[in-house]
């Protein structure tokens, strides 16, 4: 799904990596970056296609998934993540 999105152009480049408590994901160049701040400022929860695909993919493979935000850096068009798994 990264791959796919980076082919689409929803973001430039994804780094995925495995950590103890989860993966960390490592998003540049975002699209909806911008616009997703400034709702989340507004205090909104904007839906991002990325987050509503892998929740979807998970649950089809029977996982949980919590998703953490860890870091959003607009000027630098950074975002990290940390997705938890919960096998059912």
């Amino acid at each position: 799904i990264a791959r796919y999105l980076e082919r689409s152009g929803y973001m430039e480049r994804i780094e995925i990596k495995e950590t103890d408590e989860g993966l960390q994901l490592d998003m540049y160049g975002v699209s909806v970056l911008r616009s997703s701040d400034m709702l989340v400022r507004s205090g909104m929860a904007p839906s991002h296609i990325m987050t509503n695909i892998m929740f979807a993919a998970l649950r089809e493979a029977g996982i949980e998934a919590e998703l953490r935000e860890l870091e959003i850096d607009v000027d630098k068009g950074h975002v990290r993540e940390m997705w938890i798994f919960k096998k059912d």
